[in-house]
């Protein structure tokens, strides 16, 4: 996650975005290689109580594309913006910005993904410098990504 902290909601939810590494594609789960995980702290404990891994995840993994470039971002959009009103939200190394209900992350569906948007945010094809690199930022209902370039 870029060497940031997780994000947290008013329940205490913890959020957590995985790097490259493996991935179970059936239930039960213990491996969540490149996914955005919300943690539940119910019991005085932590377990996995939702998340969402994109369906290209063997590509993602296989060519160093992990989704753990940025921190995760968790907020309330003003309901007049979107249908949920909470999202959590994390980037890839291609430059491709996840947006997840995070009430319903969706979890995994090899068919392609069920989450609220994934907007490209760079342009021309794939590559490692081309993603964004940095931890969100968000104040009084607003959120930003700043993008820096490395060479």
């Amino acid at each position: 996650m870029t060497g940031t902290g997780p994000a947290a909601d008013a329940s205490g939810n913890i959020y957590v975005i995985s790097g490259n590494g493996t991935f179970d594609t059936m239930a039960p789960r213990a491996d969540y290689g490149d996914s955005f995980i919300k943690l539940s702290t119910a019991g005085g404990g932590l377990s996995v109580a939702d998340f969402f891994t994109p369906a290209n995840q063997s590509f993602l993994d296989s060519n160093d594309f992990d989704v753990a470039r940025g921190a995760p971002l968790s907020c309330r959009i003003p309901p007049d913006r979107r249908r949920t009103g909470i999202c959590s939200s994390g980037v890839d190394k291609q430059g491709v910005l996840y947006v997840i209900d995070r009430d319903s992350m969706t979890g995994f569906n090899p068919n392609g993904d069920q989450i609220l948007q994934k907007v490209p945010v760079t342009a021309g094809p794939a590559c490692i410098i081309c993603g964004l690199f940095s931890t969100p930022a968000y104040w009084k209902g607003n959120s930003t990504w700043s993008r820096f370039a490395t060479s």
